[in-house]
């Protein structure tokens, strides 16, 4: 009978223990749910930030070949200015 005596105060001391530690498992609980819902949102601010860090590097692309040809077809057409600018100046004897 001492030994169930025993057995039922060190119980009844230890009950405030498991009652924390059940606190502190349901605290770490939601915890780790809070931090899986955060990271998945993480993830989808990654990808929204990825497609648009494509879109804009497909826009330069694009206007950097603009430029390359705009720039191919003025220059020909400068040099045909400078020609016809200089056909027209008096030669010198």
């Amino acid at each position: 009978m001492a030994g169930s005596q025993n057995s039922s105060d060190l119980q009844q001391i230890l009950k405030p223990f498991f009652a924390r530690a059940a606190e502190a498992e349901e605290r770490l609980s939601r915890l780790e749910a809070g931090l899986t819902a955060n990271k998945g949102g993480s993830d989808v601010r990654d990808e929204n930030f990825s497609s648009l860090v494509r879109g804009i590097q497909s826009k330069l692309v694009i206007n950097a070949a603009e430029t390359e040809q705009a720039c191919e077809t003025q220059a020909p057409k400068e040099l045909q200015t400078r020609t016809a600018g200089m056909k027209r100046r008096p030669q010198e004897p």
